[in-house]
């Protein structure tokens, strides 16, 4: 086993990311251009490392589970802000799903109404929604911590298990989904919407392996 894995490389990533955005926070429009240009940096490299460990298993969609975790873009403006997969991803497990948390970008430029939309029509569905945001939807870290925290506070509220909820990295930013395929590892189930040119899009699940977790 190599003295340093990907999954320690992936780890030490992640922490200098955080002070980094932290920093980029405090400093706003004044941040130096170092700083912006190790975030992209490490950006990329995670992106190099964690691709090459993701599988989209294509014979295998997720089973139907009771909770679902949602992220949200805006949806194309001319057709609205139902218009995107996370819609789609609702359905399909709607037929066992008892709760959706969907996590939202905020500002002015956010998905405010695309969260809204979407917890009015788990209302319609009768299922148990609460809406989730973040400040920077450029920030891996603060993606990061809100995926975290609702494992570790609002799922276990529910009286759930981790193998109840499944997460939908489809949506919003890159950085996002990320996050929160950063705050689920292998554990934790994702999935990933495929868009269909003439039908709903498909959820595929994805396995997600570390250095010297894989087979």
């Amino acid at each position: 086993m190599p003295e340093t894995s990907t999954r320690d490389i992936i780890r030490a990533h992640q922490r200098r990311l955080m002070v980094l955005e932290e920093q980029r926070a405090q400093q706003g429009s004044h941040t130096p251009p170092a700083i912006i240009t190790e975030i992209n940096e490490i950006y990329r490299e995670l992106t190099r490392l964690m691709v090459r460990n993701i599988s989209v298993q294509k014979e295998q969609q997720p089973r139907r589970l009771r909770g679902l975790i949602l992220l949200v873009g805006t949806g194309q403006s001319k057709k609205g802000p139902l218009d995107q997969s996370a819609l789609d991803a609702i359905s399909y497990h709607q037929r066992t799903l008892d709760y959706c948390w969907l996590i939202g970008s905020g500002g002015e430029t956010g998905s405010h109404e695309a969260v809204d939309a979407l917890l009015a029509e788990c209302r319609h569905r009768d299922i148990t929604a609460s809406a989730h945001y973040v400040d920077d939807p450029f920030s891996v870290q603060e993606s990061y911590a809100l995926v975290t925290r609702l494992y570790a506070e609002d799922i276990r509220a529910t009286g759930l298990r981790e193998d109840e909820v499944i997460a939908d990295l489809t949506g919003a930013t890159k950085p996002m989904s990320f996050g929160m395929l950063l705050a689920c590892g292998a554990s934790r189930p994702t999935q990933y919407m495929v868009r269909q040119p003439e039908a709903p899009s498909t959820p595929m699940m994805l396995r997600y392996t570390l250095g010297e977790d894989q087979a």
